[in-house]
C-alpha cells in the first residue's frame, strides 16, 4: 500500500472547515480499516482478528488491558465509532487522519494522545514515513497506523507469554513498548543508511567520484528526510518522560521513559553523523573532480606550450621571402624538423625537471 500524502490541492477541500472536522479530504481514497483487539492481563490473554466494529464494545466491557490495533487510517465508519463509542474529541480524529501532523503529545481528562512516525525502506530502498496515532485511556490502548501494521507483530507476540513484562503492566507500559518499537524502526534506517555510507567510503576514489555523486545525494535525501521527523520525535520523548498523567505516571515506567529520551538522543546523533559524512564526502568528490580536471588541463596546456615555440619555426618559413638560404638548401627540410624536435624534447624535459606534470 502507498503512504498517503496530502497534496496541496487536498487542502483546499479543507478551507473554511470547522475546527474538529475529521472527514476524509475527498481525494484520499476511503479504506476498510483491518481490525485486531488483544485482550490480556497476567491469567488473561484473547486475541481477534478481523473484527467488525459491531463486535468491538463487548470486548471492550470486559476485565483486562485492551490493545485495539488498527491499520489504514481512512475508514469514516471508524472513525464514527471511535467518537461515539469511546468519547474521543474530533479534534483528536483529525490529527489521526492528517498524516502531515508532525508527532506531539496531547494529554485529555481521560486521554493521552500522541501523533508518532514510523520510517522504513520499501522495495527499491526510498524512505517512506508511516504516520502513526496512539491513545491511551484507562485500561485501553488505540494504535492507529497509515499502512505498516506490522512492525508491532513481535509485541503481539510478546504477549503470548504470561512470564513477561507486557502481561502484568498496564495500558501505559504497552504505549512505552509502541513507542520503542517505532524507534527501533529509525534505528534500524539509520543503521542501513550508516552501512551505505560505508560502502560509498570504501569504493570512493579518483576515479570513481564521479559516478558516486549521485549515491551520496540520494543518501543525503534520505537522511534529511528521516532527520526531519526525528527531531519532533525526541520533543515527543521529552514531554512524554515529563508528563505528569497518570496514564504513563509511575516509578515503574519513568525508568522506561528515560530509555525512550535516550534511544532518541541517539538517533538524532547518528542521523547528524551521517550528514556531516555525507558533506564530506560531497565535498571529496568535488576536489577529487577539480583535481582530475586540474590534471587533465595541465596535460594540455604542456602540449599548447611545446606547439607554441614549433609553430613559430614552421611560420618562419612559411613566409616564402626570397633571400632564405634553407629554401634551397637540399637538407632544410630534415633540418628544421630535427630543430622542432630537439625544442620540443628540451621543454618535455624541462618541465619534467621542474615536476610540471
Amino acid at each position: 500500500m502507498d503512504v498517503i500524502r496530502a497534496r496541496s490541492s487536498h487542502f483546499r477541500n479543507k478551507i473554511g472547515a470547522s475546527p474538529g472536522s475529521y472527514r476524509i479530504i475527498p481525494d484520499i481514497k476511503r479504506e476498510k480499516a483491518d481490525i485486531s483487539i488483544y485482550r490480556y492481563g497476567p491469567d488473561i490473554h484473547e486475541v481477534q482478528e478481523g473484527i467488525s466494529l459491531g463486535g468491538l464494545k463487548d470486548i471492550l466491557s470486559k476485565e483486562g488491558v485492551k490493545w485495539l490495533r488498527i491499520n489504514r487510517l481512512h475508514d469514516p465508519d471508524l472513525l464514527d465509532w471511535l467518537r461515539e463509542n469511546l468519547g474521543i474529541d474530533p479534534m483528536v480524529l483529525e490529527d489521526l487522519v492528517n498524516a502531515d501532523v508532525k508527532p506531539k503529545l496531547e494529554e485529555h481528562a481521560d486521554l493521552l494522545f500522541m501523533v508518532a512516525k514510523l520510517p522504513y525502506l520499501d522495495a527499491v530502498g526510498q524512505v517512506r514515513i508511516d504516520h502513526v496515532a496512539v491513545m491511551v485511556m484507562d485500561d485501553i490502548i488505540i494504535t492507529v497506523t497509515e499502512s505498516q501494521d506490522d512492525v508491532f507483530d513481535h509485541l503481539a507476540k510478546r504477549l503470548e507469554s504470561p512470564k513477561g513484562r507486557m502481561r502484568s503492566h498496564g495500558a501505559g507500559y504497552m504505549a512505552y513498548a509502541v513507542f520503542d518499537s517505532l524507534l527501533d524502526s529509525f534505528i534500524l534506517v539509520s543503521k542501513i543508511i550508516e552501512e551505505d555510507i560505508e560502502a560509498l567510503e570504501d569504493v570512493l576514489n579518483d576515479d570513481s567520484a564521479d559516478e558516486l555523486m549521485v549515491p551520496i545525494n540520494n543518501l543525503k535525501r534520505k537522511v534529511s528526510k528521516v532527520r526531519k521527523e526525528a527531531g519532533p520525535m525526541h520533543q515527543l520523548a521529552m514531554e512524554l518522560q515529563a508528563s505528569d498523567s497518570d496514564l504513563v505516571g509511575g516509578d515503574h515506567l519513568r525508568v522506561y521513559l528515560n530509555d525512550l529520551l535516550d534511544h532518541t538522543n541517539y538517533v538524532n546523533d547518528s542521523l547528524e553523523t551521517c550528514r556531516e559524512v555525507l558533506i564530506d564526502m560531497h565535498q571529496l568528490c568535488l576536489a577529487i573532480i577539480s583535481n582530475n580536471m586540474n590534471k587533465v588541463m595541465k596535460v594540455l596546456t604542456v602540449v599548447a606550450t611545446i606547439f607554441i615555440p614549433l609553430t613559430f619555426i614552421a611560420g618562419i618559413y612559411g613566409m616564402n621571402f626570397v633571400n632564405m638560404p634553407e629554401l634551397e638548401w637540399e637538407y632544410g627540410y630534415f633540418a628544421s624538423l630535427a630543430v622542432m624536435s630537439l625544442v620540443a624534447i628540451g621543454m618535455l624535459l624541462t618541465f619534467r625537471r621542474r615536476r610540471w606534470f
